[in-house]
């Protein structure tokens, strides 16, 4: 994290953490590990399955060891597989995922989507973990939540980045969504501001197209054979004015627009 060029990053991600550096392949530096885990109520490591093994903080070790820990393993593809000790990164999990086929042009994605949404797993189940760790076995049973950790194992929670990506990949828009559209797309003003108009519903964009005196749009509103040309036209409009006039003609019209980089509304 401190050289990939995000300055700042580690120092803000860690702020107020007690650091400790640790050479887990060393075997008896390993019990000053086991020390801190004595006392912790949850585990997060993301080793490939091998590796955790081989330098034991993988599930089955900590949860003999620890039976009051919540152990979370955050691997690339889970504990198990032929992709289970694959390297790979985000980019990797989103394609192998199908979500970066799932749009019409591949690109570099801007999102780091496969860590945000794991991380947001982990935290759940974390969570869910720890409050079926103080409930009677039955009762957890019926909540549907994780296995109760018992006196002699710990729990373990296996989460894939991989599968992270992938649950994304049936909330993927639909082209309307996604520029294929006038009313729902980015422009560009006169001066190179980011305009984004938004007008989807029907009465958006007939407030956008008479406020703009284009009341013969209205009717190219979601035809199809009509897009390209209309983006088009909507683009040369919006070309011809200033962002800030642009903001100041159409604030108060209520048709979804906005000027990117704005501070907010106002």
């Amino acid at each position: 994290m401190r050289g990939v060029g995000w300055p700042g990053m580690y120092d803000w991600l860690n702020a107020a953490k007690e650091i400790r550096t640790i050479d887990l392949r060393d075997v008896s530096a390993r019990e000053e590990l086991y020390a801190l885990l004595g006392r912790a109520d949850v585990c997060i490591e993301g080793f490939k399955p091998a590796t955790a093994r081989e330098i034991g903080v993988d599930g089955a070790t900590l949860a003999a060891r620890f039976g009051h820990l919540v152990h979370c393993s955050i691997s690339g593809y889970g504990q198990e597989g032929r992709n289970a000790d694959r390297a790979a990164h985000d980019i990797n999990y989103q394609a192998d995922a199908g979500l970066l086929g799932a749009v019409d042009a591949t690109q570099v994605p801007g999102l780091l989507i496969a860590d945000i949404t794991a991380a947001y797993r982990a935290t759940i189940e974390i969570l869910a973990a720890l409050v079926a760790r103080g409930l009677p076995a039955v009762a957890s049973a019926n909540a549907g939540l994780p296995a109760v950790a018992s006196a002699k194992a710990g729990t373990t929670l296996d989460i894939s980045l991989v599968d992270a990506a992938r649950s994304w990949v049936p909330l993927v828009p639909p082209p309307v969504l996604r520029g294929a559209y006038a009313c729902y797309n980015v422009y560009e003003s006169a001066d190179g501001r980011a305009l984004v108009l938004g007008a989807l519903e029907l009465k958006f964009w007939e407030r956008f197209c008479r406020a703009a005196s284009r009341e013969d749009w209205i009717a190219r509103h979601l035809a199809p054979d009509a897009q390209p040309a209309l983006i088009e036209d909507v683009r040369a409009l919006f070309s011809s004015r200033s962002a800030e006039e642009w903001d100041r003609e159409l604030r108060n019209v209520d048709c979804c627009f906005s000027v990117v980089g704005r501070s907010g509304p106002t």
